[in-house]
């Protein structure tokens, strides 16, 4: 997916955007503008825990983009 996103930026010369796989949510070197978790938020063993991690990882007036349809066990 981040590939796809990244041909995407190059096809539009997006330069201001800098794509990041961030699996480590312990990471301190980490500020967004944007932290977008798409059909994700499931996954986690603790997603409000997550939020929370990911939350201090926005810039202040950035944004935390969720989108979560539903669980896989949700049918």
């Amino acid at each position: 997916m981040l590939e796809l996103a990244r041909q995407v930026c190059q096809r539009e010369g997006l330069r201001n955007v800098n794509l990041q796989l961030a699996d480590a949510l312990d990471a301190t070197d980490v500020a967004a503008d944007c932290v977008v978790l798409n059909m994700v938020l499931h996954h986690f063993s603790d997603p409000a825990l997550a939020l929370r991690q990911l939350a201090k990882r926005v810039k202040a007036g950035g944004s935390l983009l969720v989108t979560e349809l539903c669980s896989h066990d949700q049918g």
